[in-house]
């Protein structure tokens, strides 16, 4: 893979991150992973409720719409 897309991975990678631990109704994404590549961005973890799925989702849907999102959260009550 060349320098210029992990770069730019790690540049999406990032802004993900920020995103998601700053967003106020997003709080219990402690144990929340996320993996992207070329051609997807994967969540991976436990949230709270449907809601923080879902937000979750579009939170990251606003950053990159190319990628196909592979929402694998699962809710704990």
């Amino acid at each position: 893979m060349p320098n210029t897309i992990l770069k730019n991975l790690k540049q999406l990678d990032a802004q993900i991150f920020r995103n998601i631990s700053s967003h106020p109704n997003l709080q219990s994404m402690d144990n929340v992973e996320f993996h992207t590549s070329d051609n997807f961005i994967r969540l991976r973890g436990h949230v709270g409720s449907y809601f923080e799925k879902q937000l979750a989702q579009e939170t990251i849907r606003t950053l990159d719409k190319d990628r196909t999102i592979e929402n694998e959260l699962e809710v704990t009550w």
